[in-house]
Parts: structure tokens; C-alpha cells; sequence
């Protein structure tokens, strides 16, 4: 259904119908929820300062380097909605992120600051649906608990005292399934089709006759509707057998001195329509058979004909099929059956994304010249701006971008679609041989490095120097890595690309993948680990599984290459967490937190205490020291852990400093005592780990810089110095990346085939931030 203010449930489909209205008595302010969701409510209303105005430069803030909550990623939006001089929208975890000017707390941020880049909203909700209206915005969560922000006017000074709302407030939400925000009011629509407004009343526009501004949602009297719009002071609603009605100020009168005020609803027509959207000075609604039909100015409303007469709905060419119509202030987009995004009316400040400023009467294709084209899954309006969200949830937005309303980090006008916000949020990076790998906090995958090894997952052998993401990856909860592989956990499956040699891969051969493939075996994995030679994983039930060359694998002693994951024997397990290394020997974590190993014992790595030259064992023996364990990760002949009290040990042979302790020990030993740990990541014969007070440390051979500093390997852990908020580190062959909680991701030693991602070959021992704000970004498929 096409709803107006839903018009910006400009999500993917699972957004269709998220129509939504605030009901509201204010809820306790001081315990209200922050975030927000994005139930897409979409406002078609003129700017009324909307002018040439300056930038008040003194109060925008880039803040895309903000610490406690950065930017959501690209491809990550579920609604974005826009308002007068500012948009909002919500990411796939259900966080807000607001932008443009912010004079009114519209934006949410807890402050009055105006920002060029998504910010999030003040708030710890997770929301579902979002409408934004002139200066103010409302959203909900699952449990459909409404939050608003903005001015408080707009909500009828429902606090008495004229200060704005600058962080979500919860109302009463008296059951909406729609929700539409005009510029100063917003009314909803119930299950059982009553209309509830409240807001500004100068007009009429909230149905009560000019009785004043309205303080709470209150019932419209005598309207049953089966859809609503907003428009700048005016309100319009089908009826139950689908007939135009409005109220308010007289939208198709140019000059709004000579408008007339209309108290109550008139019926416009006897037309029958099955969904409304109002603008500034025009509406549009479809029909049953998904034809477009407008009324109000004539040069504005996409029709051919300047005659007629403007208070009629007229046809708008008729070639066309649509899904829904949005409009604003002197124009109009659609959402074609085709997939592709129409756009007609005025063109001043580049809205209608053609790359020009005229102005056209018919629609035209707006997004042709543009890279990253249709198929498009949800489109927003907003006065002078719109966005459109194509299938990967990519938004791409254009107009009138003083206050930074557009998003895109810059102020000033584009006349073609921008992507809005390409920084990401890691929160966990892995490293391999000649690449690395990072896992967003939204479930998206990025890789860069050699690309001859398979292990980008992008479809090509071509090196990538700086992030690209991997496409055909949603939504994974872990990322894996070893030398050439890389495996990512998503809902129901086990996506893995890269070298198949050793049948790693799990696809019942040895063959190479370029691009992601389900992994295969009897039962889905939850947590895995991969090795040069062997991977393991554990099921939901606690059964155990590994797979790849035969003779590595414990009861798997024979030549044969095990290429689908195979449960171990009834001798193992349960298991919670296995761990493979990138030589022979194996570990796991049972259910009580009990570690045991087995393979190759010759240096003492699996922590028995029985260790000596030729060892192999092939059923698991306990870790000695009655110690509980969270993970453990396995290097060359060198094991490390996690206790459940954090603290870190390792056993093994120490050699090549791969142990941290200087010499080589049978028996897990704590790793420099007193510090707590986040993780411990081990590769060949070295490691690196993230503190719980954020900091780095390595230890082990240095090979081209990977430690993090100049001098040769380290016997003990030593800081890598420039990280202070780490929450995950990771190892690979001849380099190292960290994870931040600001969500940047740093990574240090030989950037050869742009496996440090800055688009530079040569060694930094320094930490070096990934610059994702123009990462590659692949096309549409």
C-alpha cells in the first residue's frame, strides 16, 4: 500500500506496511528509551524558510569520527525518511541516525547541533518504523512503543514550557498502523480506520475546526479512512470506499495569502483510490489498477494538459504502472512497477536527480546517469530532497542540500544521487597470508590484499587495495580466517570462499572459490575455525566437526581428503568450541568450560604436561591446571587461551618467542600477569591480543613488521603503541589489523598487494587507519 507517510518505508519489503502513528501522553522523560527503527514516515511539505539561505556553518558537525556511535554502514538501511531541512533513517540493528539542521531537536541527538553526516539518535531503542515531519520526527519499536523528538510545537506544547523535545520522549501509542507527519502537525490511522491528529491547528489542518494546536492524539470526529496524508498545512484522507477528502489550508492556490482555510473535511471527488500522498501544493493517489492520478497545481502535478481544472484528480501518463508516489514541494517521484524511480515537477536545487535544474512536466528517469541504477526497493521525499534505497540497502540520496539535509557529509547542492554514509563500523578483522578480512557491526564482510589466492570473495583474481565488500555476505555473526580461506557464520548457514586445497572449503572437493558457497556437512555450525590444512566447527546441539587432509585429523588417520564436515567420535565431546591450528593438533571447549586437545604433542601444545618429540595423541586429554576456559586459538606448535575470568596462558613450544613466556613449557602459564583479555589471535609462531582496557599486544617472530614495531621478535608481549580502544586484533602471516570500539579498523606490516588496505605497497610497523569513507563499493547484480 502506498502511504503517504509511510512513504519512506523505504525499505526493503519487509518494511511494506509499516504505517505507523503516535499516539501519545507524554511517558516519563527521564526513563525514556533511545533509538530508532525506522518506521518510514514520510513528509511532502514545503520548506517555508526553505531560501537561499547561508549555512550556519557554526553549528554543523562532521561527527563521522564519533566514538560512541559511528555512522551506520553502507548497505545497511532498513527506512529512511525526510523532512523539511533534515532526514532520518534507521540501520538493520534498529539504531537511528539523523542529519541536516537541527534548530529544533529534530534531529534526536540530545543537543542542537546540525550534522552533515547520519548521528545517532539519542536513544537505546531499537525501532522499526520512522516518520519525519517539517522540524520533528516519531518512530517505534516492535513492541510498538512510540518515541517523538523535535519541536515541541509541533506537538502542541504538550510540556507547557516551549522547550523542544532533543532526544526521544515516549508517548501513548493508541494502536496506529500509520502514521503521517505534515510540517507543524501528524495524524494516525488505526486498525479499525479511525484518524487521531495532533499539532498546530492555524489551519485547520488537524480536523477540529480551528479549535487551537492539539496536545494529544485526539479522534477526529466523524472519518474513517483506509489511508491518510500529511501535506505542509493541510490533511487528506480516503474514505472507506476509497474518496478523496482534505481539510486545511487550499493547497492548489499559488499565492498562500488568497488560500482558503477549510475547517472540516470536504470531499474532493467520486474518484475510488487505494492509497494518497500529499506534497506542498499538489496530491497524488493510485488507483486499483496502479495508475497515477494528481491534482492541484498544474505545472507541478505531471500532467500534459495545463487546462485542466486543478481542483479534479487527473490521470498522469498513463504508460506507467506504480508501486507508490511520493511528493514534495513542486514535484513528484514514483516507484514504478519496473523497479525504476520517476520523477517529475519543478527541478530548482536539483530534486529531480537528472544532473540538471529544469524543470519537466512528465516523468523522466532521474537515475539513469548514475553508476549504481535500479532496481530500486524504497523511495523518500522530502521538500526539496529524496533518497532512494536500492537491494542492497544502499541509500542513495540528492537535492537541496543546505544544512547538510542530504547526508552526505558535505553541504551544498547535488543534482544527482549520492551515497550516503560509506563509513563502516567494524568489530572484528581477521588476517590470512596475503589479505585480510573485517566483519561490520551490521553482519556485512570486507576484504582486501592479493586476490590470486581466492580469499576476497568478490568473484575476481584482481588484488584489491582498499576494502571491498563482499557482496553475497548479510547479516554473518563471525568471520574466520586462515592463510587463504575464509569462512562467515550467517543465520541458518556457513558461507566460505578461498583455497579448497585440503577440501577446507567443505564443498565435497578440492576446487577453489572466488565467491562465497554454503558449506556443506548434515548440520548447520554455529561456531568454526579454520586451519591451513583442517577446519573444525561445533553444531547448536554441541557435536563436533572437522574436516579437510586425513592424516591431520585425529580419528581420521588414513590419505583420505575429508571434503564435507565430519563428525568426530563419540570419544568427543560435547564440544561448545573447537579450535584447529595451522599445523595438527586440535582443542576444545566443553559445556563446563573444560579445555582438551589432541594431535601432535611434540612441543607440549596440548597442555597435558606429557609432551616430548614424536607425541601424537589421538583421543583429547584435559588441560591441565583446573583452569575454565571462554576460547582458546592455536598457533604453530603453540597454544594460547582465554579463562573465563579473562586472564590469557599459553603452552607450547617457544622457540621463536611463539609463546610469549621465552621458553618453551608443557603446561598452561599466564601471559604477563594481571592483564585481562578480550581476545588472543595466533598465527605460525606468533601472537597478538586486545586488552580489556583497549590496548594491543604481540609477541613472537616479527616477520615484515607484523608485532607492530621496528626492532626484532619479542619474547614477551609488548604494546603496539597508537590503539587505545581496541576490541579485537588479528594475526596473519606478515601483518596485523585491530578492531576499535569507534569502529575504524587499523592494521600494520607489509602492505605488498594491499593487504594493509590503504591502497600503498610497502612496510609501516605503525598502526595505520583503513580509510573507509570511499571504499569500493560492488555493483548491483
Amino acid at each position: 500500500m502506498f502511504s503517504r507517510s509511510l512513504a519512506l518505508c523505504v525499505a526493503v519489503s519487509l518494511l511494506t506496511g509499516c504505517n505507523l502513528f503516535l499516539s501519545l501522553d507524554p511517558v516519563d522523560s527521564e526513563n525514556r528509551s533511545e533509538t530508532d527503527q525506522g518506521m518510514d514516515m514520510g513528509s511532502d511539505f514545503p520548506n517555508s524558510n526553505d531560501m537561499d539561505v547561508v549555512d550556519d556553518m557554526d553549528r554543523i558537525e562532521d561527527m563521522s569520527g564519533d566514538a560512541d556511535m559511528g555512522p551506520p554502514p553502507e548497505g545497511n538501511w532498513i527506512a529512511i525518511g525526510l523532512g523539511d531541512r533534515q532526514g532520518c533513517g534507521i540501520a538493520r540493528g534498529g539504531q537511528a541516525y539523523c542529519w541536516g539542521a537541527n534548530d529544533h531537536g529534530q534531529l534526536g541527538t540530545g543537543d542542537d547541533n546540525w550534522y552533515i553526516r547520519p548521528t545517532a539518535v539519542d536513544s537505546t531503542e531499537a525501532f522499526v518504523d520512522i516518520v519525519v515531519g517539517g522540524e520533528h520526527a516519531c518512530a517505534t519499536t516492535a513492541d510498538d512503543r512510540l518515541f517523538c523528538w523535535g519541536d515541541d510545537d509541533n506537538f502542541g506544547s504538550i510540556l507547557g514550557d516551549g522547550n523542544n523535545l532533543i532526544s526521544p520522549t515516549q508517548f501513548t501509542n493508541p494502536g496506529f498502523v500509520e502514521i503521517v507527519a505534515g510540517f507543524s502537525h501528524t495524524c494516525g490511522r488505526t486498525a479499525d480506520n479511525q484518524m487521531y491528529c495532533l499539532g498546530e491547528d492555524d489551519f485547520g489542518q488537524t480536523g477540529f475546526g480551528l479549535n487551537g494546536d492539539i496536545g494529544l492524539f485526539t479522534l477526529v470526529p466523524n472519518v474513517e479512512t483506509i489511508d491518510i496524508a500529511a501535506g505542509h498545512q493541510f490533511t487528506c484522507y480516503l474514505d472507506l470506499e476509497g474518496k478523496p477528502w482534505c481539510w486545511g489550508r487550499e493547497f492548489w492556490v499559488a499565492d498562500y495569502d488568497d488560500a482558503q482555510t477549510f475547517e472540516m473535511p470536504y470531499k474532493v471527488s467520486d474518484d475510488v483510490f487505494v492509497s494518497i500522498s500529499a506534497g506542498n501544493d499538489h496530491v497524488c493517489a493510485l488507483d486499483a489498477n496502479n495508475s497515477a492520478w494528481c491534482w492541484g497545481l498544474p505545472s507541478w502535478i505531471g500532467t500534459l494538459t495545463t487546462s485542466m481544472d486543478k481542483t479534479i484528480p487527473s490521470q498522469v501518463l498513463t504508460g506507467l504502472e506504480w508501486k507508490e508516489l511520493h511528493s514534495g514541494e513542486q514535484f513528484t517521484c514514483g516507484l514504478a512497477m519496473d523497479d525504476q524511480v520517476y520523477c517529475w515537477g519543478g527541478n530548482r536545487r536539483g530534486k529531480l536527480a537528472n544532473g540538471e535544474e529544469s524543470s519537466t512536466d512528465s516523468p523522466v528517469n532521474p537515475i539513469a546517469p548514475i553508476v549504481m541504477a535500479g532496481p530500486f526497493t524504497g523511495l523518500a521525499v522530502g521538500t526539496n530532497h529524496g533518497c532512494v534505497l536500492d537491494q542492497v540497502g544502499d541509500a542513495h540520496c540528492w537535492g537541496h542540500n543546505n544544512q547538510g539535509r542530504v547526508g552526505i557529509g558535505v553541504a551544498g547542492e547535488t543534482a544527482t544521487p549520492q551515497l550516503v554514509n560509506t563509513d563502516q563500523t567494524f568489530v572484528k578483522t581477521v588476517s590470512g597470508e596475503y589479505s585480510s578480512c573485517a566483519l561490520t557491526d551490521t553482519g556485512d564482510v570486507y576484504c582486501w590484499g592479493r586476490g590470486n589466492y581466492n580469499a576476497l570473495g568478490n568473484g575476481s583474481l584482481d588484488h584489491q587495495l582498499t576494502p571491498a565488500q563482499v557482496t553475497a555476505v548479510s547479516g554473518a555473526t563471525d568471520l574466520v580466517m586462515s592463510s587463504s580461506n575464509v569462512c562467515a557464520v550467517v543465520p541458518n548457514d556457513v558461507l566460505c570462499w578461498g583455497s579448497g586445497n585440503y577440501g577446507v572449503l567443505g564443498q565435497g572437493n578440492r576446487n577453489d572459490q572466488v565467491s562465497p558457497v554454503s558449506l556443506g556437512g548434515p548440520e548447520t555450525l554455529v561456531q568454526l575455525t579454520l586451519g591451513n590444512q583442517t577446519a573444525c566447527g561445533v553444531s547448536a546441539n554441541n557435536t563436533g566437526y572437522c574436516w579437510g587432509y586425513g592424516p591431520v585429523l585425529a580419528d581420521m588417520t588414513d590419505n583420505t581428503y575429508y571434503t564435507t564436515p565430519t563428525p568426530l567420535s563419540m570419544n568427543h565431546g560435547p564440544y561448545k568450541f573447537l579450535a584447529t591450528s595451522s599445523t595438527d593438533h586440535f582443542c576444545g571447549i566443553d559445556p563446563s568450560d573444560d579445555a582438551y586437545c589432541w594431535g601432535d604433542n611434540g612441543d607440549g601444545e596440548l597442555g597435558d604436561g606429557m609432551g616430548g618429540p614424536g607425541t601424537y595423541i589421538d583421543m583429547p586429554v584435559a588441560v591441565t591446571g583446573g583452569l575454565k576456559w571462554k576460547t582458546i586459538d592455536l598457533g604453530n606448535e603453540v597454544t594460547c587461551g582465554i579463562t573465563t575470568g579473562d586472564a590469557g596462558y599459553c603452552w607450547g613450544e617457544g622457540n621463536q618467542h611463539g609463546l610469549g613466556t621465552g621458553s618453551s613449557i608443557m603446561v598452561p602459564t599466564e601471559l604477563s600477569a594481571g592483564e585481562t583479555w578480550l581476545n588472543i589471535d595466533m598465527h605460525g609462531s606468533g601472537g597478538c591480543g586486545a586488552t580489556t582496557s583497549g590496548e594491543v599486544y604481540c609477541w613472537g617472530s616479527n616477520n615484515r613488521q607484523r608485532m607492530g614495531f621496528t626492532f626484532g621478535s619479542s619474547s614477551s608481549p609488548r604494546q603496539v603503541s597508537g590503539i587505545t580502544d581496541a576490541i579485537w586484533v588479528s594475526l596473519g602471516d606478515s601483518n596485523a589489523c585491530a578492531a576499535t570500539a569507534s569502529g575504524d579498523t587499523y592494521c600494520w606490516g607489509a602492505r605488498t598487494h594491499g593487504r594493509l588496505g590503504d591502497g600503498i605497497n610497502a612496510i609501516i610497523y605503525e598502526p595505520t587507519p583503513i580509510d573507509m569513507t570511499d571504499v569500493d563499493v560492488a555493483p548491483l547484480e
